[in-house]
This record gives C-alpha cells, structure tokens and sequence, in this order.
C-alpha cells in the first residue's frame, strides 16, 4: 500500500500523472475539504475580529485598513484591478477549456466537459501531445546539484558577487548547505538552503529572512528551504522537473532581494521591506531567466555533459503559454473571494453561498456541490483582502523584464541598473518609484497582455 497526503508534494504529481480518475477526484475533494468543518466557525470569527479591529480605527471595513499602505492603496482600486485581468482573461479561458476539452475527446469521445480534477492531467496530455515532448525528457537535463550551482553563478554574473561556501560550522541540519555573499572582497550576506525533504519539515518551497542587514552593523542572511529530490538518497541522478527550475529561480529572486538590500541605514527598509503586493516582483521577474536558454545551457546538462537543445527549450517555452488564461481567470478568482469575504459585513455570513456565488462569476471551474474551499485556504488569513497581490506583480514583472529582454538576460548595463533600483533601495522608497526609476516611466499592461494572449 503506498500512502499519499495532501502535502504539495503528494498532491500535485497524484492530480498530473495518476492515471486512476477515481484517485483523482477523492485527492481534489480530499483538498477542498481541508479544515472543514471546524474551520468554517473559526474563519468567520476571524473575519467578525478584523472587521471590529479596522472600524475601531475608523475605517469602514478590514479591507480599507488592509490595502491603505499597498501600492493599490484601496479595495476599490484592487476591484476594478480584479475585473479589469477576468474580463481580458475570460475569453482566452473559455478558449482554453474548449482546448483541453476537444484532446479529452479523443481520449473520451463522449466527453462534454472538464472536471476540476483532472484538469492538471488532461492539461499535461494534451501538452505533450500538442508540442510533442515530455517533462521526462526535459528532466535528465536538470539534476539538482547543477541546477543550484547554476543558479548561483548566473546570479554571480548578473550582480557582481560571489558565493563562498561555509565550511566548519554547524547549522540546523547536516543537509544545509551555507554560502557567504562577497562583493569586491567584502562580505555582504550569507544565504542557507535547505533543499532536500526530511520528516517534520515544512512541506513547500519559501524563502525566510533570518537576519535584516544594517549598513555597517550587520549583514543580511536568509535561507531558501525546499524539497527538492536528495541525491544522497536517489539512485541515479536526483532529477527534477524544470516548473521545480522556475521555483528555485523564484525563491532565489526573494533571497536576492533579501541580500542586496541589506546595506540599509535603518532595519525598517532592510530586505523584502516594500509594499506587500509588490514583494513578489524580483521573484517573479527572475523567473525568466529559467526560460532563456542562453542561461539553461550554462548548467542544464544530461549525463553525457550536452547542454539542453535550443529547440527543446522552445517547446518548453511554448508549452507554457499553453491554457495560461484558466490560470489567470483562477487566480481572479481566488483574489476576488479575498477582496468580497473582507469587504463584506460578516454578521450572518454564509461563506460557503458567498463562495458558490464568486465561483459562478470569477472561476473558470464550476463549484462543485460538497467542497469546502474557504476552510482550507490558507491564504485568506495571511494574504487577508490582499490576494490580488500575485497577479498585480505580475502584471508589474511582465512590464520590468522588457529591458532585459531588449538587451538580453544577462546585460550588465540592465542588471547594474536594476539591482540599484529595485533590490538595492530594499523599503527605502515607494515601490512604484523604484519601478519608475528603473524603467523611466510608471508600469504598463501593455506586456503583461501580450504574454496572456500568446498561444
């Protein structure tokens, strides 16, 4: 008997690969039904608590207290951000899912609809079979050890700095692995990964600050902790698939930020201090890089030593835009229920109505009878109102990698001009200055656009 959970790392290759349609749908309803339900009390006393604290402070819901310091400044503006993105991801949405629908048909010629459940597994099929290639045979190019080592001589060229390895010293398990930041010969960070899954970890990928740098005082240490496969304990090569690529690139954009802002004069700006929905732009502007293959050919390898083939990389590339506007339309969704649940007066709040009536108007999936979404979903307490976050970000890191893309990904010109406006000034300044800074102008949509319709 093998037994899996609904931990990310059982989770999500169960819903990809798991040719069992039945195993499918009990993990999808195992998921939406998380929490449920002692949670259901629990969140709408948390929404009844914040709603009292905010107008306590005279604000006339948890929202408005919530958004005042963001760069969107108000639940009003993060509305019309919400509609704007569903209403130009819609139509590519309703394309997409007639997509995965007609290559379900010719698994399952009576077929008439896509169940939430399957949507990962019809998607990956349809893919390979669309852009003919697997994930498979992307994967012997991307063996963890050179993945990371990758990673940390790109971001060497791309800052002028260099990783030294910590020797001698213990730290929190054998497993991490602990380099020193230099800069001109000076030491200006120290960055810790802990990359490989052990039990009573935290089950995801994040990176956490440790120290805050202050000029002068101190110097900046964050970690990047994952679960990525432990070549100690693999047979064969510990290969990875290249979306765990993205991921690393995208924590390691955080730790980047976290780094090189550390020469603050005071703590309060130091590392990730800027506006929440704009923290996550250095990780998701990294990202790119993950897609370039100048940069992949630098580490991604097979066993015989041959760089990822250009045209492989391109089948990647393709491969990704394939359904992103279902991705768009559920991320409108889920920031939609974020912003309603706090904009809402919670006395006598059915959540479980308020979430059917969101889903019928923001997801591309219908809600099905017997979930428990709400429960389970964690970022309604971090996040709060705020979970528009992501994808204005985005939204932002489309319009900021456009110079490197004119100049290409590893100009210095661009990068020099890049670290010093954004991941050097850390909090020190309103987060649409430093993007005005580094592009000469306010962000646009323009390429955040292009990207979405791109088939």
């Amino acid at each position: 008997m093998i037994k899996v959970s609904t931990n990310w790392p059982d989770y999500y290759p169960v819903m990809q690969y798991a040719k069992d349609a039945q195993l499918r749908h009990d993990m999808w309803m195992n998921m939406m039904g998380l929490g449920f339900p002692k949670n259901t009390q629990v969140f709408v006393d948390v929404l009844k608590v914040r709603s009292e604290f905010a107008k306590l402070l005279g604000y006339a819901s948890w929202a408005d207290y919530a958004t005042e310091e963001m760069m969107i400044k108000s639940p009003a503006n993060s509305g019309e951000f919400i509609d704007k993105l569903a209403d130009l991801a819609r139509p590519i949405a309703e394309r997409d899912k007639q997509e995965l629908l007609e290559f379900k048909k010719t698994l399952v010629p009576d077929a008439t609809a896509i169940d939430p459940w399957e949507k990962h597994y019809i998607k990956r099929l349809a893919k390979a079979a669309k852009y003919n290639y697997s994930q498979e045979e992307v994967r012997r190019y991307f063996e963890i050890d050179k993945v990371r080592q990758g990673i940390l001589e790109t971001s060497s060229r791309l800052y002028g700095i260099e990783f030294k390895p910590v020797e001698g010293e213990k730290f929190w398990h054998e497993s991490v692995q602990v380099f020193d930041v230099f800069e001109n010969g000076e030491r200006i960070g120290r960055i810790h990964l802990d990359l490989f899954p052990r039990e009573n970890k935290f089950k995801s990928f994040a990176m956490f600050p440790m120290v805050g740098g202050v000029d002068g005082i101190r110097i900046s240490q964050g970690a990047i902790v994952g679960n990525f496969p432990d070549p100690s304990k693999s047979q064969g090569p510990a290969l990875v698939d290249h979306y765990d690529v993205v991921t690393f690139f995208h924590e390691f954009g955080h730790l980047m930020h976290h780094i090189l802002s550390g020469k603050q004069r005071y703590m309060r700006f130091s590392g990730t201090a800027t506006e929440w929905d704009f923290v996550e732009v250095p990780s998701q502007l990294y990202e790119e890089w993950a897609w370039d293959h100048d940069v992949l050919k630098t580490f991604a390898t097979d066993s015989e030593g041959k760089a990822i083939p250009e045209e492989l990389v391109a089948k990647v590339q393709a491969s990704d835009n394939f359904a992103k506007g279902l991705q768009v339309q559920q991320q409108m969704y889920y920031a939609a229920l974020s912003r309603g649940l706090y904009v809402t007066d919670p006395e006598g709040i059915d959540i479980e109505k308020f979430n059917k009536e969101v889903c019928a108007k923001y997801s591309p999936w219908p809600y099905v009878e017997g979930t428990h979404f709400i429960e389970g979903f964690s970022h309604l307490i971090g996040y709060s109102s705020n979970y528009y976050t992501y994808m204005w970000s985005l939204v932002i890191a489309k319009d900021m990698v456009s110079p490197f893309k004119a100049k290409g990904m590893m100009d210095l010109e661009t990068s020099t001009a890049y670290r010093k406006a954004v991941l050097g000034a850390g909090g020190s300044n309103d987060a649409a200055e430093l993007v005005k800074v580094f592009l000469g102008r306010e962000f646009q949509f323009e390429a955040f656009k292009s990207w979405l319709e791109k088939k």
